[in-house]
């Protein structure tokens, strides 16, 4: 049961958006009966005009307003749904009726939120009782308008204008954009370069399909990348099978990818007047909803506690051979990347990238009642809901993560700058993914699907079976968007809160004794050596990438 108490009961607040609605009703019959029962033409351009001609503009107009209200009440259905979605799209609607029967739709509020909710669903019920019904409307306007004169140039022929668009607006970085180039070139691959006219359903069904089939490597893979996509699909189909059952297929994740841009695309296309307005977008239904719940974490498997304890417990953290033999048994240890990053992701659940490409000075520190918090401030994530403070780990605390890693470095120094950037839009985050799975392969602790990713599963599933951790804090550790993420942000202090997530983020516990690997030296300061050593481990690093780079010339 709810504890929140609106300041007005249902009823009242229907009784005064209901008062909103019927005003706006008068308004509507006034004027048609000043217009005799024309709803867009002013009487002077009624008159102007001849009356057969106003009859069927105005009821063109009047089935655009009808396509128009059913475009919004789908959305208002979204909005009113769990997060959310799309709501800042009524703001402008929400702000003027709140003013005009006088209750708080603040959005940071339950009491707010409650307000905004009602007059949606009074907007949506306005839009009702508002629009013309389609009877009585000339059937050659009707005709003009639901089946319009679909263009028959080929359907990627404004593919390039879509993608600068998106670059532009910052939509898309330029790996993504670089990356999408990859949809158009497998559609006509496996269908063909239709004519936009001949784009529907079916065609959309068949291409999914299709992909669906193809090996995850084919591009790239040895076996495959001399032949032509068809060709690939031709091979796999020869096979028997068993020899089937042991080719990794492309997954409906990439799929969804693909059918992502093409949804984008159609939209683009119709928001320029490439093709007419209120078309259905035949992509749409071809998404594949991401899995939840169980089927979630089936799809993404946590790293199970044998393999968790196998791994904290190799050469990295039990000693190594050398340098150069990470994988060996020794008595070394070296706290570069591959010590740090892995440890930052299996306590404080940060995507790859989140951690690879941070700077010194996304170290930052508040006070709190429980002393000054380190945490890492990470921004242009994966999405805007992606932008959050985590505290450090107590454990990359008393491991000497600062004293190795933060102080005494410049704050525009990379935290890795042994992770050598590359790829089209440069991430440090490539240069670690090859050296991850390397080490897991050679200590014998790689398993399929159990990646970097799947520490962000141990960390949320730990958290959200602790019985007094707020989904809140949960949530603004991981970098979901949520009511309550919002609603607990906004309820305290920033000093306040990031003691919260300390102490939240605390509770999280790894399958291994690393009580030997503390750092005993001064705390506060540069730890002695560091500055040799990170040189060291950057200077090993392009040496690496050198040989690389000489052996694909070769």
């Amino acid at each position: 049961m709810t504890r929140f108490t609106p300041s007005k009961t249902k009823s009242e607040a229907e009784g005064l958006v209901r008062q909103w609605i019927d005003a706006a009703l008068w308004r509507q019959e006034a004027r048609l009966a000043e217009t005799d029962g024309f709803s867009f033409l002013e009487p002077d351009e009624i008159k102007t005009m001849d009356r057969q001609d106003a009859i069927e503009l105005d009821a063109l107009m009047r089935f655009g307003e009808r396509m128009f209200a059913d475009e919004q009440k789908a959305k208002i259905a979204r909005a009113l749904g769990p997060g959310s979605p799309g709501f800042d799209a009524f703001d402008g609607i929400v702000s003027a009726v709140g003013r005009a029967i006088d209750v708080p739709v603040d959005r940071e509020t339950a009491d707010g939120r409650f307000y905004a909710r009602m007059i949606l669903r009074g907007h949506a019920t306005l839009l009702d009782e508002m629009r013309e019904t389609i009877a009585g409307i000339p059937k050659q306007v009707q005709a003009s308008v639901e089946r319009p004169i679909l263009p028959n140039f080929p359907f990627f022929t404004h593919w390039d204008e879509f993608v600068a668009t998106k670059k532009s607006d910052r939509k898309w970085k330029r790996d993504t954009a670089d990356g999408a180039e990859a949809t158009p070139r497998l559609f006509k691959a496996l269908i063909g370069e239709l004519p936009f006219a001949k784009i529907d359903g079916s065609v959309v069904g068949r291409f999914r399909l299709e992909y669906l089939k193809l090996p995850f490597d084919h591009f790239h893979g040895k076996k495959w990348n001399k032949l032509t996509t068809k060709q690939v699909l031709a091979a796999v189909q020869k096979l028997d099978e068993a020899a089937k059952a042991k080719i990794r297929l492309t997954s409906t994740t990439t799929a969804n990818k693909h059918v992502i841009n093409l949804i984008e695309y159609w939209d683009h296309l119709a928001l320029h007047a490439k093709i007419p307005r209120g078309l259905d977008n035949p992509f749409r239904g071809h998404f594949t909803a991401k899995p939840r719940g169980r089927a979630a974490r089936d799809e993404h498997p946590m790293w199970p506690t044998d393999l968790d304890e196998a791994f904290f417990t190799s050469p990295v953290y039990a000693g190594c051979k050398s340098i150069f033999r990470r994988g060996l048994p020794g008595d070394e240890i070296h706290r570069d990347a591959l010590f740090w990053i892995l440890l930052v992701g299996r306590t404080m659940g940060v995507r790859e990238d989140e951690i690879c490409g941070r700077l010194v000075g996304d170290i930052e520190w508040v006070d709190t009642e429980i002393g000054r918090l380190p945490y890492l401030k990470i921004r242009n994530s994966k999405t805007s809901s992606s932008s959050r403070d985590v505290p450090l780990h107590e454990l990359i605390l008393q491991l000497g993560f600062l004293e190795h890693r933060c102080y005494g470095r410049l704050p525009d120094e990379p935290l890795f700058p042994e992770l050598i950037a590359q790829g089209v839009e440069p991430r440090r985050s490539g240069a670690f993914s090859g050296r991850f799975t390397e080490y897991r392969k050679k200590t014998k602790t790689y398993r399929p699907g159990v990646d970097f990713r799947s520490y962000r599963g141990n960390v949320e599933t730990a958290l959200r079976n602790v019985a007094d951790v707020n989904a809140g804090w949960v949530d603004e550790l991981i970098g979901h968007d949520s009511p309550i993420r919002r609603s607990e942000g906004a309820r305290y202090t920033k000093s306040i809160f990031m003691a919260n997530l300390k102490r939240t983020i605390d509770k999280i516990i790894i399958s291994a004794d690393l009580s030997k690997l503390y750092f005993t030296g001064q705390h506060g300061v540069c730890a002695p050596g560091t500055a040799e050593e990170i040189v060291r481990y950057t200077t090993l690093a392009v040496r690496e990438m050198s040989k690389k780079a000489a052996r694909r010339r070769h």
